[in-house]
């Protein structure tokens, strides 16, 4: 191990520290989060946590979820209109990865991640009428290039 990991901090080598860093990576985005770092001059330093998502109602009846100026919740939608409507956000981006991220009054439904349309297991966009268009990374693509 080069002598620059083998320091120690409170009790904890750098590498271990190091290691820990890596571990509270957003699952979102996999970046190590802007609240916590660790420096590599031995140092550990955190932040306080950013804020939790503050739900917000708009004077048309829509239920918002923000953590600043950004739209954001992880454990269900972040914006929902008075007739159903439904769209999930992380980090101010339509984002989902257990369903899709836009669920319509008439029936449409539209997978997103980080922003972009995108699903490996089916269609990115469906409606009720049975149509449905393939979407990976933001690009239109056929059903064949997913292997469906």
């Amino acid at each position: 191990m080069p002598p620059a990991l083998a320091a120690t901090v409170g009790g904890l080598s750098l590498a271990a520290l190091l290691v820990g860093a890596i571990q509270i990576a957003r699952p979102e985005s996999g970046h190590v989060s802007d609240a916590c770092s660790i420096e590599l001059h031995a140092r550990e330093t955190c932040a306080a946590a950013p804020p939790e998502s503050q739900q917000v109602t708009t004077d048309e009846g829509v239920v918002e979820y923000r953590r600043g100026t950004m739209l954001h919740r992880i454990d269900g939608p972040a914006r929902t209109w008075p007739n159903g409507r439904q769209e999930w956000h992380q980090n101010g981006r339509l984002h989902r990865l257990d369903g899709p991220a836009m669920v319509l009054p008439n029936g449409m439904q539209r997978w997103y991640v980080d922003g972009r349309l995108h699903r490996t297991d089916g269609p990115a966009v469906e409606m009720k009428s049975g149509r449905s268009w393939y979407y990976l990374n933001g690009r239109m693509v056929s059903e064949s290039v997913l292997g469906l």
